[in-house]
């Protein structure tokens, strides 16, 4: 994989410093890239001329929640009402995972929380991977 770096802006990174170990920004950063040159090409017709309506409208449906901060709101509110009626063995097991930053995307939620997660997504039409599962698990994790 090639490597490349970075500059941010000394607030920015600031503000990660808290949560650098619990995210993987190498990922984040990936996604990102991919989604902006994803939108390039389209732009300047490098797509073929075929047009796949399906993940256009899936990508749209993302990105309107991603930047909206939709899913980590979903996320607190789930990891909320999960930790009113969770057991002590539950919530210590929770406790115990807090490290997974570096693999977020397989991290499985608590079956009762899962199915909420699971329900939010169906409801919008969103898959239960990529940025806006990662940003409601990662959220999730943070309320605990």
């Amino acid at each position: 994989m090639a490597r490349m770096t970075i500059s941010l802006p000394e607030e920015l990174m600031t503000r990660l410093e808290p949560i650098k170990e619990r995210i993987n920004i190498s990922l984040v950063c990936r996604e990102a890239l991919e989604v902006r040159a994803a939108t390039y090409e389209r732009a300047n017709g490098q797509s073929n001329g075929h047009i796949d309506v399906e993940s256009l409208a899936r990508r749209l449906r993302e990105e309107r929640f991603t930047e909206q901060g939709r899913w980590e709101e979903m996320g607190k509110h789930n990891a909320a009402t999960w930790m009113e009626t969770a057991s002590y063995r539950e919530l210590k097991e929770v406790l115990g995972h807090k490290d997974v930053s570096a693999n977020i995307d397989a991290y499985k939620l608590p079956q009762a929380a899962f199915r909420m997660m699971k329900l939010d997504m169906q409801q919008t039409g969103v898959e239960l991977a990529g940025a806006p599962a990662v940003g409601y698990k990662t959220a999730w994790l943070m309320l605990h």
